[in-house]
């Protein structure tokens, strides 16, 4: 990009849709941008209106329509905040719709450029002049895990933010383990001689981390009081009936893995993995729900370089054919040096080859990725679980060491691939 561009980064909320704080700077990393407070003085304006908002537009159409807007490129950043199935190509075009009704009422000599920002892989070629492409749950990775700058990592804990972040930031969070150091024989037996409980597996076979939101509602059979059973998730709205899909696969995964040797999390139930780097002042805040910051907090090291394998289901698990992309679910275990087991959709691991280059063990057997159906996709998925843990945590920790090299080549993908379709790509 050859003209460097200022985006706006108030201090505070000064009109109601408008992004702010410390997102801000994760939404715009690897790009060369420089930030700035003055509305008047920017060139971009980041924000999150949605065409089914309940913002009042009336005060923020006030605020604008005193500004000088002809210059400014105007970014829609909402469905950079959290991937779901209802996010394809409809969605897309009811925010389109919305932001040429808002942009529509300003006299023509006034109208900003305006743009929708996306991170869905099926319409990263379209043509649709009001789409933007970027890769930010990538990118975002890239950011806290690779390069780190220190206007992200070192922010300041009043600086406002999105519950994806930790209220201290710090690069010890986004830590990784040494995996030529624990990946060897030497830490298994060293594991197992400073077993002095008499565990029959001191070592576990996986972890997962698994958050099943309203827990209540998920196993009503098991809840005795009758307002409880009553209770509706999301208060009936349907947009969010999704989430439903993937709470529930999430709960009947973990009543699997509870048969086997590794560590369960389960957030929602106050039993949830330990954070990388987390004190312990933090981690009783997240206990007793006084902290609002855990959103994507990766877990502790110990927990992947101890374990084989991670055993998780994707934000994603139905519904490709409108939307296909990753999450820090995917992304953190690969980064951090442990081989996967994910439900998703449907040719989720394909898309990792082919789209990433990432590589996979021949010992997980990933038959179930190829089945377009997505109830045959999550039996299949279950058969994998259970064939994969059939075997020992010994057996399974000495295939990990043997494929050591695929997990290193998965790392190292990060750190030569970087930052994929940055924002400032789009104004070149």
């Amino acid at each position: 990009m050859s003209k460097i561009l200022k985006v706006y980064k108030p201090k505070r909320r000064t009109f109601d849709w408008e992004l702010y704080g410390l997102d801000v700077y994760v939404f715009f990393a690897g790009g060369n941008f420089e930030f700035t407070d003055n509305f008047d003085k920017a060139d971009i304006i980041p924000h999150a209106n949605t065409s089914d908002s309940n913002d009042n537009i009336e005060t923020t159409y006030r605020f604008i329509r005193r500004r000088g807007l002809r210059n400014k490129i105007f970014l829609n950043l909402h469905l950079f905040l959290h991937v779901q199935e209802n996010q394809g190509h409809e969605h897309l075009n009811k925010m389109v719709e919305s932001d040429n009704l808002f942009f529509g009422a300003l006299a023509e000599k006034d109208r900003p450029k305006h743009f929708i920002l996306h991170c869905n892989l099926n319409l990263r070629s379209s043509k649709c002049p009001n789409y933007i492409y970027s890769d930010f749950m990538w990118n975002r990775q890239i950011a806290c895990f690779v390069d780190q700058p220190d206007y992200i990592l070192s922010a300041h804990e009043y600086e406002p933010r999105g519950h994806w972040y930790p209220t201290h930031m710090r690069k010890a969070v986004y830590d990784l383990y040494d995996i030529d150091e624990y990946c060897n024989t030497k830490y298994i037996d060293e594991i197992k001689s400073n077993n002095q409980c008499g565990d029959p597996f001191p070592l576990k076979s996986f972890y997962s981390n698994n958050n099943v939101r309203n827990m209540h509602y998920v196993n009503s059979e098991y809840v005795g009081f009758n307002e409880q059973k009553k209770s509706v998730p999301y208060n009936g709205i349907p947009q969010y009936k999704h989430a439903d899909v993937r709470n529930n696969l999430r709960n009947e995964l973990n009543k699997l893995l509870e048969l086997y040797p590794g560590y369960v999390g389960k957030r929602a139930s106050g039993s949830f993995l330990i954070g990388q780097d987390m004190t312990t002042n933090e981690y009783a805040k997240a206990i007793e729900g006084l902290n609002p910051n855990i959103g994507w907090w990766p877990v502790n090291n110990v927990y992947c370089r101890s374990t084989s394998v991670n055993i998780y289901v994707e934000t994603l698990t139905y519904n490709h054919n409108h939307i296909r992309q990753f999450t820090e679910k995917t992304w953190d275990p690969l980064i951090k040096g442990n081989f996967i087991l994910p439900f998703g959709q449907y040719g989720l691991i394909k898309d990792l080859k082919e789209i990433y280059g990432f590589m996979f063990p021949s010992w997980i057997d990933y038959g179930y990725d190829v089945l377009e159906n997505d109830m045959l996709r999550w039996f299949g998925y279950l058969d994998s679980v259970k064939e994969l843990l059939s075997n020992s945590p010994n057996d399974l920790f000495l295939k990990k060491i043997a494929d050591k090299e695929i997990l290193k080549h998965n790392r190292e993908i990060f750190f030569k691939q970087r930052y994929k379709n940055p924002i400032p790509d789009s104004f070149d």
